[in-house]
């Protein structure tokens, strides 16, 4: 019976984490293999940085010191005497309270259910060995979680939502994620006075908030520096490195993070991996370098 219930959240998940993917409008590609990765951009010679200050072998190193250290911060984020976990602003908080850990407010909200619907089931099929064991591990995770932070409310999903219905947002960046602010009616001034802000309770949404300008200033600007245009192979390293730089920046990118999670799902291979071993294992060399010179164009977007 357990291992029934087992599969049955696996599949529930599963369709929930896929249901978030297409309704977001800047959906992650799946990594191209080896075989297919653009060779024209590897043979090409790309726009490099500074080696002596960036070297391709440092990359993997940086995100996992950065990684560390936010694991080491996370850990012991509950027994804080912080009045917030990701942003002063009462509906930023939890709107990166859900945006963080929407997998587990989905598990744990509905793991004693005991309704779940025949089409879930016929997904089993689509899980492979190792997503499988990922989702069971992760699971764990998250009942873990929310022993451990019972102020995220992880078994109170509704009360949450609800909460985020009545925040009454006091930043700039809080009313226009209520939408009390229309995107629209922002500037690109405006926008990039915000990316500056280099915070990353802004720059952990900003990709999907400010998805035009996106698509109409920073990819453009990302085919010029990576001397490609391939859209969906710029389209590519600008998530990847977007991904980097929270990770530098603090968030979490260990295998249970948002980001390795839709990693997972997308090929098996990346399943228990964290961002560090991700870019070391999957990336190709040419991935590699052109990742690192959007990650420096980032850096000097953000800062």
């Amino acid at each position: 019976m357990q291992s029934k219930l087992t599969v049955s959240f696996i599949l529930l998940l599963v369709a929930i984490v896929a249901f978030m993917l297409f309704k977001q409008n800047n959906q992650f590609e799946v990594t191209p293999t080896k075989e297919q990765t653009l060779t024209q951009t590897e043979n090409k010679q790309p726009i490099v940085p500074n080696e002596d200050n960036q070297s391709e072998s440092k990359l993997p190193d940086v995100v996992k010191q950065k990684s560390e250290m936010n694991q080491d911060k996370n850990s012991d984020l509950m027994s804080s005497v912080d009045d917030y976990i990701y942003d002063p602003d009462p509906y930023v908080e939890t709107q990166m309270m859900l945006h963080d850990n929407e997998l587990c407010y989905n598990y744990i909200s509905t793991k004693q259910s005991s309704k779940f619907s025949e089409s879930l089931k016929r997904m089993s099929h689509r899980l492979q060995d190792e997503q499988s064991k990922f989702f069971d591990g992760h699971f764990e995770y998250c009942d873990k979680l929310n022993t451990q932070k019972p102020r995220l409310q992880l078994d109170n999903y509704k009360e949450v939502k609800e909460r985020l219905k009545h925040s009454q947002p006091n930043s700039l960046w809080g009313q226009i994620l209520s939408g009390e602010i229309d995107v629209e009616t922002l500037g690109h001034s405006q926008i990039k006075d915000l990316l500056k802000q280099n915070r990353l309770s802004v720059l952990s949404l900003a990709p999907k908030i400010f998805y035009e300008y996106y698509e109409e200033v920073i990819h453009w600007d990302m085919e010029y520096v990576l001397q490609n245009r391939n859209y969906d192979y710029v389209k590519l390293m600008q998530e990847y490195a977007q991904q980097l730089y929270l990770c530098q920046l603090g968030t979490e990118c260990g295998p249970n993070s948002q980001f390795m999670i839709r990693m997972c799902l997308s090929s098996q291979e990346a399943c228990g991996l964290n961002y560090n071993q991700y870019i070391e294992n999957i990336l190709t060399t040419g991935q590699k370098n052109d990742l690192q010179v959007a990650l420096q164009y980032f850096e000097n977007v953000y800062r």
